[in-house]
């Protein structure tokens, strides 16, 4: 193996006239130390620990498969080393950047909380995009505790993980190839597991149908086609109500629709 390099880093060399990360050649450079900054934030002085955070070996053109130990050794300097292939360094000048999450922007849980289980590359291509994520957010992902075999786990609830899965599919629509396949496994992946929970709902802003069907026994077919009926009989929004549901008009919307879409009758909006 090669031998390792040692890096001692000024975060803000990293860092635009406005304190975002520069553009270039060394942008992989500087979202790399800003990750790292993110993981010492949250630790308290002479703190240390393995961290989810994969290797990128910045010397080489490939990763080395290890995961990152980090600490804060002092106030204004956090260390990281792989103990994988020993690249190590030191980052300094970064308690007034951004990337300064620290402890003091904990996870609030508001509801019964899951141990998250994800792979460490799909955790690191939300993680690639920090400035996407709330500061708590991020704060939460980098308290995820490896499991060995390439999966991470980190602890949140109802509300953390509808807010990873909808962050993370906006990211996949601007995603290149493998990083939007990875974010489309991440958001696949949390909203599995949001259903596990006891307080599961499906947030559904544009479809109050699938959030009538989640809190009544009827189909979200059978409340579809009801709002749609209300609609245009009665010229109302259609907000569906289960006490007043009509079976007949039911019935009847189903034939009409069947008729509609053979195209015998127009559409109804």
């Amino acid at each position: 193996m090669a031998p390792a390099h040692t890096y001692v880093t000024d975060l803000g060399h990293f860092l635009d006239a406005g304190g975002s990360l520069v553009e270039g050649t060394a942008a992989k450079m500087a979202l790399y130390l800003a990750l790292i900054v993110e993981q010492g934030s949250v630790m308290e002085i002479g703190e240390g620990r393995s961290t989810a955070m994969p290797c990128a070996r910045p010397s080489r053109r490939k990763r080395c498969g290890g995961l990152l130990s980090v600490g804060r050794s002092a106030e204004d300097s956090i260390e990281w080393e792989c103990p994988h292939c020993g690249e190590n360094g030191v980052i300094r000048g970064w308690e007034s950047t951004q990337f300064n999450i620290g402890p003091s922007t904990p996870m609030e849980f508001t509801g019964d909380t899951i141990d998250a289980v994800v792979l460490v590359d799909e955790l690191w291509a939300i993680r690639r995009r920090p400035l996407a994520l709330l500061p708590a957010m991020r704060g939460l992902l980098v308290e995820a505790i490896d499991l060995g075999g390439g999966y991470v786990s980190f602890r949140a609830d109802q509300d953390a993980l509808e807010e990873l899965a909808y962050t993370a599919q906006a990211a996949a629509d601007d995603a290149r190839r493998d990083d939007r396949r990875l974010l489309d496994r991440f958001t696949g992946r949390v909203d599995a597991l949001r259903a596990t929970l006891p307080r599961f709902s499906v947030p559904t802003p544009a479809n109050p149908d699938l959030m009538a069907a989640a809190e009544s026994d009827l189909p979200f077919e059978d409340i579809a086609v009801n709002r749609e009926v209300a609609a245009y009989d009665e010229g109302d929004d259609g907000t569906f109500d289960e006490a007043t549901f009509d079976e007949v008009a039911f019935d009847e919307a189903v034939e009409a629709d069947d008729a509609r879409r053979k195209g015998k009758l127009r559409v109804l909006h």
